[in-house]
């Protein structure tokens, strides 16, 4: 699965069962980038997600890691 569908998924079962984080991740940009060696970050208006780091994380663990950059 790549990247942008398995964000595709996390946002969807965000909005099931975290309505508001859900839309509100739905609603902001997300970009691939592996200038840090970390999962996701944030500028505070976009997400940038590590593809290399974040595919090493369980889906709990990817929806966590969203939700607290979206926070």
């Amino acid at each position: 699965m790549g990247l942008r569908n398995e964000i595709k998924n996390i946002i969807t079962s965000l909005v099931i069962n975290e309505p508001f984080l859900g839309l509100l991740l739905k609603r902001t940009w997300i970009y691939r980038s592996d200038k840090f060696a970390v999962p996701a970050w944030t500028d505070g208006l976009r997400i940038y997600v590590n593809p290399e780091f974040f595919s090493k994380y369980s889906n709990d663990e990817k929806v966590y890691i969203l939700a607290h950059e979206l926070m």
